[in-house]
This record gives C-alpha cells, sequence and structure tokens, in this order.
C-alpha cells in the first residue's frame, strides 16, 4: 500500500519509522496512537512529525477499510 507520507519522525524517541511499519501495528495500539496524537496537537507538543516538513501528524480513517489514511 502507498500511503502519503512514507516516513515518520517519533520526537520523543527521537526516532524515524516507515510508515508501512508504524500502520502495520494492532487496532488497538493505533488507536492509542490515535488518541495520543490528537492530545499532543491539542497541547501544541506535537509527537509524530513528518521528517521532511516538520509538520505534526495525526491518524485518520480505519484500518480495515477502504480509503485507509
Amino acid at each position: 500500500m502507498e500511503y502519503t507520507i512514507n516516513e515518520v519522525f517519533d520526537i520523543k524517541e527521537e526516532q524515524i519509522y516507515q510508515a508501512n511499519e508504524f500502520l502495520s501495528k494492532s487496532e488497538h495500539e493505533l488507536m492509542h496512537w490515535r488518541r495520543a496524537l490528537e492530545e499532543s496537537i491539542l497541547m501544541g507538543k506535537p509527537r509524530l512529525i513528518c521528517p521532511y516538513c516538520h509538520q505534526m501528524l495525526k491518524l485518520c480513517g480505519r484500518k480495515c477499510q477502504r480509503g485507509v489514511v
């Protein structure tokens, strides 16, 4: 599957993850990340960012449906 962003940078862990690796986590883990990322955006303290443009990232969509983001 091709994603809009191929890599994500975790600011806290100072590590780059491949999008396909990150998104292959269980749906439970992804829901946890989705909530955590939404909270970090609301607080203005990003956790995952695009390694190129440094924009904060969030998870949208559903893992098992067409049009997964």
